[in-house]
């Protein structure tokens, strides 16, 4: 019993110790001729902009690995859209995502939208990252 305790015991440390690292992805809509990198800020939609005009430049999608908050991914989301040219994501959707039943990876944070390119000038009526 006193081993079964003790391997129990680091099995806990060592998932502790496990990965941070936040998964991504970005698929570019074909559709769309390839735009140049963006730098500045990236707005948040929970929905589509309202009287705006945007074209869609793909989907992105942000996972961590292990255990945490979903404003962890929210940052690594907002880069791939910036790898497509967006100035802004619509329809976000970011929850904790259930992953099995390993202890570090019950929940984990998920979060991916669409990334878009606003046409004119705006003002953020969301959240920047």
């Amino acid at each position: 019993m006193k081993y079964l305790s003790l391997i129990v015991a680091i099995c806990c440390v060592l998932s502790a110790c496990a990965s941070q690292e936040v998964r991504t992805k970005a698929q570019r809509n074909k559709h769309v001729e390839a735009h140049e990198a963006y730098n500045g800020p990236v707005c948040m939609f929970e929905g589509k902009p309202q009287n705006m005009t945007f074209v869609e430049l793909g989907k992105v999608l942000a996972i961590k690995e292990t255990y945490g908050e979903v404003s962890e991914v929210m940052p690594a989301l907002a880069k791939q859209a910036r790898k497509l040219g967006a100035n802004a994501v619509m329809n976000v959707e970011s929850r904790q995502r259930f992953r099995g039943l390993q202890f570090d990876k019950i929940a984990t944070p998920f979060a991916r939208g669409v990334a878009i390119s606003i046409q004119e000038p705006f003002v953020c009526p969301g959240k920047e990252l």
